[in-house]
């Protein structure tokens, strides 16, 4: 199942594997963010009653469950973990990417508990994991021209 093999990813420890792991690991938490395909896995009777709301005030402070499923907390620590085992290698340089989309969204977060008025557009912010992959090409993406294209 998808949580037998979350906890097989967190138990192995053999460097060669450490930096896969973390990744993929990062992913499986990326994908049960609000953003993504699996955010029900999060949904629980409990959480979807109080937790899952969207904080429209910057003055609440957030739980640990909310930054993790608005702004990708967990699974940015994740892709942290991997990158920074070989930043320069493909996996390396995924994590690095998405790493920065955690932080994209993150700063997207930030604003909607922020703005005053419904009309205020969104404008990313600065991004150093983007900055850190800009122009360094990697196998793994080659064929997915969605990444080729943030990339450049």
């Amino acid at each position: 199942t998808f949580l037998e093999k979350l906890i097989a990813l967190k138990k192995e420890t053999s460097a060669a594997k450490l930096q896969e792991n973390a990744y993929l690991i990062g992913n499986a938490y990326f994908n049960m963010t609000y953003h993504n395909r699996d955010w029900w896995l999060m949904m629980t009777p409990e959480k979807s009653s109080g937790e899952m709301n969207f904080v429209n005030d910057n003055s609440v402070p957030l739980t640990e469950f909310q930054k993790a499923y608005y702004e990708c907390k967990l699974a940015q620590e994740f892709y942290k973990k991997a990158m920074k085992l070989n930043p320069n290698n493909d996996l390396g340089v995924a994590a690095t990417y998405m790493a920065g989309l955690c932080e994209r969204y993150r700063q997207l977060y930030e604003f909607a508990r922020n703005r005053k008025d419904w009309s205020d557009e969104y404008v990313a912010g600065p991004n150093a994991y983007f900055d850190q992959v800009k122009g360094k090409p990697f196998q793994s993406a080659v064929s997915c021209s969605w990444f080729q294209y943030r990339l450049k």
